[in-house]
Order: structure tokens, then C-alpha cells, then sequence
């Protein structure tokens, strides 16, 4: 149940966004306060792209799976290709992250690219200079 406060000229109103969409005469209510037009167009575009994300996040497993697969019968690369696993728990943070999303994600790039040097290379001992880059991206891009 989503509930919000909205004030508009010293008339606080509580709305119920479920509510609000069963709601036949939602035009009178918009115009009697007209903040709510704004801020139930804004519901309503957040409720669409919470469900394409939900979505998404739904079937990265699957995908994963899929690209494992290909990956050892097609490439016999069975021991590199369980990296694609570590997209599901990635997920969350690509797409629900909303501030400092290039910084998350250039972090994440890092781990990824250390952990491929280690398993693929076997080089371990140098490969363990590439995490030295995200203190310092994060030093360089603090703002941002």
C-alpha cells in the first residue's frame, strides 16, 4: 500500500495509490488539486519501469544458464564460463542503483576483469595490481 502527503496551498491530502487507480472520477480529483496529475503520471511511469526491471532481474538466471551451456558444449570453456553466474547477483546493483551508477559499475568491472585474470591466466600475483584502480577512480571521480 503506497500512501503519500500532499499539500497543496495548506490542504494536506493523503493518497492512496491503489486507490487512486480504482478510482473512476481521478479527472476531478486532478482538478481539484492539481499536484496529483503530476505525481500520479510519475507513479505510473516508476510502476512501468519498476516491472521492466523486475522483469529483467527475473530472467537473468535463465539467460545465465542459457550462456553457461553455450559456453561448455559449443566452446568447452566450462571452468571460465561460470563467470556469467555472477551477473545474477550484479543485477541489483546495475539497475536499482541510482546515484553513482558509472562508479558502481566500473567497480564491479574490476572484480570481474581480477577474477578473470586469476582463472583464466593463472596470474594471480600481477593480477592483483588491477584492484589498485578503484580506490583510485573512486578518488579521481568523487563528485560525479
Amino acid at each position: 500500500m503506497s500512501k503519500i502527503k500532499v499539500n497543496n496551498k495548506g490542504i494536506e491530502v493523503d493518497l492512496d495509490f491503489d486507490e487512486l487507480n480504482k478510482i473512476d472520477g481521478i479527472e476531478t480529483i486532478k482538478e481539484e488539486i492539481p499536484e496529483v496529475v503530476s505525481i500520479h503520471d510519475k507513479y505510473q511511469i516508476f510502476k512501468k519501469n519498476y516491472k521492466v526491471k523486475n522483469t529483467i532481474m527475473e530472467i537473468t538466471p535463465l539467460l545465465c544458464v542459457i550462456a553457461f551451456l553455450i559456453l561448455g558444449f559449443l566452446f568447452n570453456k566450462w571452468h571460465p564460463g561460470w563467470v556469467v553466474f555472477l551477473l545474477i547477483p550484479l543485477m541489483p546493483i546495475i539497475l536499482y542503483t541510482k546515484n553513482n551508477k558509472i562508479k558502481n559499475l566500473i567497480t564491479i568491472l574490476i572484480v570481474i576483469l581480477f577474477l578473470c585474470i586469476g582463472f583464466i591466466f593463472d596470474k594471480w600475483h600481477p593480477g592483483w595490481i588491477v584492484l589498485l584502480f578503484i580506490p583510485v577512480f573512486n578518488i579521481i571521480f568523487k563528485g560525479k
